[in-house]
């Protein structure tokens, strides 16, 4: 599983899960504010993963890895 993320907006950010078993894409939306919203629909995994690597990085805007 890669995951990927791009700021699309100011403090918007674009998630995106490429599971390549199943040549697929799933994508989240984090909005970063006083109360970040992650917008997902999708696989519970992907949400899961990227949990613990935004966990992981904090509010860094550095989180590959």
């Amino acid at each position: 599983m890669n995951t990927r993320l791009d700021e699309i907006a100011s403090r918007i950010y674009r998630v995106s899960v490429y599971i390549p078993e199943a040549d697929f894409m799933f994508n989240q939306f984090l909005v970063d504010g006083d109360e970040p919203l992650l917008f997902t629909r999708g696989r519970d995994d992907c949400s899961r993963s990227f949990r613990r690597r935004s966990t992981r990085c904090g509010r860094s805007r550095n989180c590959a890895g």
